[in-house]
């Protein structure tokens, strides 16, 4: 058994949560529901496929 704990960066999660967050805001504002797609969306591509928008966006940010 391996003691390898695996965990979530923190600056990601930050980012993923100001996105919901963002994206609910605008909803209200604007009435566009079809803006709550882009954090669904970020989060089912990070689950199929191993890319999270979310953490380019961070690593960007750091270069």
């Amino acid at each position: 058994m391996t003691d390898d704990i695996r965990s979530i960066p923190r600056p990601l999660v930050r980012t993923n949560q100001w996105i919901i967050v963002l994206s609910v805001v605008l909803t209200w504002i604007s009435g566009i529901e079809w803006l709550l797609l882009i954090p669904l969306l970020a989060g089912l591509s990070g689950l199929l496929f191993g890319f999270n928008p979310d953490c380019k966006t961070i690593f960007k940010e750091r270069a």
